[in-house]
């Protein structure tokens, strides 16, 4: 016996009269009433009949239950049911034994147990709801309607909630490494395993907000947000970056090399720009080939270049910089830098070098000894690019004389400034591989920095410039202090 239990809702008699009147009615000389019916349109979902030719005489058309085998046999909306043939097994055997006076056996059943014979009996299908009215008042009987899965449930919400945490987890895992690697904290742990820095000092968000009166002096806007100044219990000035995570840097009271050329109206001595062009050249030096994997700087300007209150330089903003690949390059997916100091090659390549840094400090060098904006506005109010500009002059002797800012332009200061501006056209060549690395920039820095006091030493004329006196220029740039929370 068959036992098949239809999941659809009750259908009254009623519902016939929704049937389309293009619907086969019989099949077989079986009557197909609604909610059952043959052919698109005619039947509810679920209820569907096909109309086949029959297995037995092949000569017979016969209503099929869809999606089974099961001929109908009758259709009774009276009672809900409907009269099904399904396959029977069966099957009889007859062998007589033989009568004598000595034992003997026969096989009863020489046929296996499970042959299926082309035999049926015809069962009944309740396909309604039975003892309730509606669904309505079926719901309220969960022991004769529906499933009762309130373990199941709750099962799936604890594992769901399991889930979700774990993701979460997982995601907060990757966002501290991205904000780790971004700001530079392999850098940072390289110098502290080596102790060429002070510990480093984790602040919380309630120790930032107060060193800095709750972030209310604001000393600086970028791309990566804004900096704020603060004062630690030491007395100590630092500079706190309100980004994800919040960073603490030393503070720089001078502010930048950009400000200090292009702003102060102070007159600057060669010596000194000298001195500021080469410990942000040993910054960079530092960077490519001092670390463990080289890093490009990304974005090298006046702008990134620091003063600290002995116009000490110090480089900044790590912002766009990346670890250099193991073959000397790093692709990137979209322009990073700053009009004006951007390589051309990368430009045509995409291809992130250490020569793309080189190219931008050679900017730097000419915004130091010509005291002009990497772009600039010319008296014509045409816009002007200051590497260009310098290449295309340096072709004239003449010319190129003349874009050396005049106040530094004396005739003591001459041979070291056309020094100074062939090592800068070195750094601007077109051909990455044409061009020399940070540490051969230092080097030649160096040489001309000996040269210019061995010529001040010979000179009977007094200084008139502002001079900056220092100690030997560090060998390294700093960061102070590092992520804060629960890094």
């Amino acid at each position: 016996m068959l036992v098949y239990t239809s999941s659809l809702a009750k259908t009254k008699i009623d519902r016939i009269a929704t049937q389309q009147p293009e619907c086969h009615l019989s099949c077989g000389g079986v009557t197909i009433l609604y909610p059952f019916g043959i052919g698109k349109g005619c039947f509810r979902n679920g209820f569907e009949i096909t109309c086949e030719l029959s297995n037995t005489t092949h000569k017979n058309y016969v209503p099929i239950l869809a999606g089974t085998n099961l001929q109908v046999l009758n259709i009774s909306l009276v009672v809900a049911e409907v009269q099904v043939q399904p396959l029977n097994g069966w099957q009889c055997y007859n062998q007589s034994a033989v009568q004598a006076y000595y034992s003997a056996e026969a096989d009863l059943n020489p046929t296996s147990v499970y042959r299926i014979s082309n035999t049926s009996v015809s069962v009944w299908l309740n396909w309604a709801l039975r003892e309730n009215n509606n669904c309505t008042e079926a719901k309220k009987n969960p022991e004769l309607y529906g499933c009762r899965i309130t373990a199941s449930i709750v099962s799936l919400l604890v594992i769901s909630l399991t889930i979700i945490f774990v993701y979460q987890k997982r995601r907060l895992r990757r966002e501290r490494d991205m904000f780790f690697k971004k700001n530079k904290g392999i850098i940072l742990f390289e110098q502290l395993v080596s102790r060429k820095v002070e510990t480093m000092k984790i602040f919380t968000e309630e120790e930032l907000a107060r060193i800095t009166n709750h972030f209310a002096m604001v000393i600086g806007r970028g791309g990566q947000g804004k900096v704020y100044k603060g004062i630690l219990e030491d007395y100590r000035e630092v500079a706190v970056k309100k980004s994800v995570p919040m960073l603490v840097y030393e503070f720089i009271p001078n502010g930048t090399l950009n400000s200090f050329l292009h702003e102060s109206q102070l007159p600057i001595s060669l010596e000194t720009r000298l001195q500021i062009c080469t410990e942000s050249a040993k910054a960079l030096a530092y960077l490519h080939f001092e670390t463990a994997r080289p890093i490009l700087h990304g974005d090298v300007k006046s702008a990134n270049i620091l003063l600290d209150r002995n116009y000490m330089a110090k480089v900044s903003d790590f912002g766009t910089s990346k670890f250099l690949s193991l073959d000397g390059t790093q692709f990137a997916t979209f322009v990073q830098g700053t009009f004006g100091y951007l390589d051309p090659e990368f430009m045509q390549s995409s291809r992130l070098t250490e020569k793309s840094d080189v190219y931008s400090f050679g900017v730097v060098i000419l915004e130091l000894i010509t005291r002009k904006k990497a772009v600039y506005w010319d008296g014509n109010n045409e816009r002007m690019c200051l590497a260009q500009l310098f290449v295309s002059a340096m072709r004239q002797n003449d010319a190129r004389s003349t874009m050396f800012d005049q106040n530094i332009a004396t005739e003591e200061n001459l041979e070291v400034l056309v020094g100074v501006s062939e090592l800068a056209e070195k750094c601007l060549r077109l051909s990455g591989e044409e061009r020399p690395t940070m540490t051969e920039v230092v080097e030649q820095l160096k040489q001309f920095m000996a040269m210019l006091r061995a010529t001040q030493e010979t000179s009977a004329k007094p200084n008139e410039f502002f001079t900056v006196i220092s100690v030997e220029p560090t060998e390294y740039f700093t960061v102070s202090a590092s992520p804060s929370g629960d890094a």
